[in-house]
């Protein structure tokens, strides 16, 4: 791992990609010509291509595919940023939007392929995006870099939403809830989750 750190890095210095001590990446916005930004970007590109081959062939190899490049670039978009100090507050908004997007096409397809799913999908898709959206974006007005810093906010809202147990339930188990339990399971599960979020939407108050 550690020699493999220390290409990527070489590679993006040569690129221009890796920023010097007088131009700090974190926080600054002039600074969107990084390697982890480029890499969210074509993760989405890529994921959104295969989604469509998906829709358009009903194939669920292709949307299996398309769903590992998306999470397979979720995390080397992330790591990537904190190897090479490339954290910022557009960098965490920007990786949220192709979160989103791929999450959208997701349940969009699940929803198109098997409409008895419907009310279930559509309810997640709800939570995640009117809820689940605002939620993660609070980081912005405490003035932290990302969701990952929610710990010196608050450290409760980190430990059940932003921690990595907590992305993995919200990530990993209640979409996987959503999509293969029955419908009103489903659906009573992305329901609680939009109770809980709104929840600590009131509670930190941010907005």
């Amino acid at each position: 791992m550690t020699r493999l750190s220390e290409i990527i890095r070489h590679g993006a210095e040569i690129h221009g990609w890796v920023p010097q001590p007088d131009m700090p990446c974190r926080g600054h916005l002039h600074r969107l010509p990084t390697l982890a930004n480029f890499i969210t970007l074509t993760r989405s590109f890529v994921s959104t291509v295969l989604f469509g081959v998906a829709f358009t062939t009903g194939n669920l190899a292709h949307l299996s595919l398309a769903v590992g490049v998306a999470v397979c670039g979720d995390l080397m978009d992330g790591f990537v940023a904190r190897l090479m100090n490339q954290q910022s507050r557009f960098g965490a908004v920007f990786d949220l939007c192709a979160d989103r997007l791929a999450v959208g096409l997701l349940f969009t397809y699940m929803t198109w392929h098997e409409p008895q799913q419907a009310v279930a999908d559509l309810t997640y898709l709800f939570v995640a995006f009117m809820l689940d959206c605002p939620l993660s974006l609070m980081f912005l007005p405490h003035g932290l870099t990302s969701q990952s810093e929610f710990d010196r906010h608050d450290v409760a809202l980190w430990k059940w939403n932003f921690s990595p147990l907590a992305k993995f339930m919200h990530s990993l188990l209640l979409p996987g809830l959503v999509l293969l339990a029955p419908p009103v399971i489903g659906t009573i599960g992305a329901l609680i989750s939009g109770i809980v979020r709104i929840w600590w939407i009131v509670r930190d108050n941010a907005f």
